[in-house]
């Protein structure tokens, strides 16, 4: 069964159908979740134990084990992704298991980032609801009425090296730190059983490589981790036509299919992201596990009618700044200044 992708069309018809599809591949295999489970533990190991043992041997090997590594970081980001969205696993004490586990491996305090995420899945796209797990994106109104360090520090935010490496780093290594107000007793005890679990690495790792080469070696493996996630997560929200609508017109449907984008990569940069490039078909269930996404965009034709973005593509969107309420599009920095330079000669004919 499939359906024609129909932007703005929030008929239920078209809702209940596009829900009841993607619902069909929301089966958990519990077989091939347990072996991606475990090959990908012993690929983190191994490619782990690689970057240390290079670190001083061999430069090319060494950078090309932290690539490696880096990438089954990401790898396991996207297990204890899935495990905190409810699938990968049928018992809720063996996804928070494993899902911990992952965590540690990705410096994250899962229950903590589970609940935040939670609520970007049901905010995203919705203008009056932004600030919760999402890119920070300004309306041209809001810039325009910005101070000009609020507009500094916006523009900076949006600064690809600033927002993934920096903010990468500052997220994963200070951010995850702390707990948060909104934090219950489990996530908050969870923050800090995290941070303990990662000081116990670092000592570890201290005692057997010595502080430069943990250093070195941990830092180059979540720079390409972090770094590569950050952007992953910024391009599936950001782009010429994303939807965002005001609370009272948004719609949760339209927002999964015409707000998240279809990231295409090569074979093997899909695995190592867990094909998460699907993202418009995990927004719009997100209890499908990611071995199951590419197979749903494949077998429906309704799912392939959307935004699809190329490797250049998305290096390209870092230049969109803000969302243009008026003609309903994110716009650059070039496409503001001739839209602002346009209303005030549109007022001086007036007066």
């Amino acid at each position: 069964m499939t359906v024609t992708l129909l932007s703005e069309n929030t008929g239920g018809w078209v809702i209940s159908n596009y829900q009841k599809i993607a619902k069909q591949y929301t089966k958990i295999d519990e077989h091939k979740s347990w072996m991606i489970t475990i090959s990908t533990l012993l690929f983190v190991a191994l490619s782990f134990g690689s970057s240390f043992y290079f670190n001083d041997k061999n430069i090319f090997l060494f950078l090309l084990s932290t690539l490696i590594a880096g990438g089954f970081v990401i790898k396991s980001f996207i297990i204890m992704h899935d495990c905190g969205h409810g699938t990968f696993f049928e018992k809720k004490s063996t996804r928070d298991f494993i899902g911990k586990i992952f965590s540690y491996i990705c410096f994250t305090p899962y229950f903590q980032w589970a609940n935040d995420h939670a609520i970007h899945h049901q905010t995203s796209g919705n203008l009056g609801k932004r600030g919760w797990g999402d890119v920070w994106t300004m309306t041209v109104k809001e810039y325009e009425q910005a101070t000009r360090f609020e507009k500094f520090q916006y523009l900076a935010y949006r600064n690809p090296f600033i927002m993934c490496v920096i903010g990468g780093f500052y997220l994963f290594f200070i951010r995850f730190r702390i707990p948060q107000k909104r934090d219950d007793q489990e996530a908050a005890r969870n923050v800090t059983i995290t941070t303990l679990v990662i000081s116990l690495y670092f000592l570890s790792c201290f005692y057997f490589f010595g502080i430069a080469q943990t250093l070195i070696t941990t830092l180059l493996i979540y720079t390409v981790a972090t770094a590569t996630g950050t952007f992953l997560f910024y391009i599936q929200h950001q782009y010429e036509e994303c939807y965002w609508r005001q609370d009272k017109e948004w719609d949760y449907t339209t927002a999964a299919l015409a707000g998240s984008s279809y990231f295409k990569l090569p074979a093997i940069l899909q695995w190592f992201t867990g094909s998460i490039g699907f993202h418009h078909i995990h927004h719009l269930n997100h209890r499908i596990p990611f071995y199951n996404l590419e197979k749903c965009y494949l077998e429906n034709d309704c799912f392939q009618n959307v935004k699809t973005l190329g490797i250049w593509e998305a290096c390209k969107t870092y230049a969109i700044k803000f969302y243009d309420e008026e003609h309903e599009k994110m716009i650059t920095m070039a496409q503001f200044k001739k839209l602002r330079k346009r209303n005030k000669l549109t007022l001086q004919t007036a007066s």
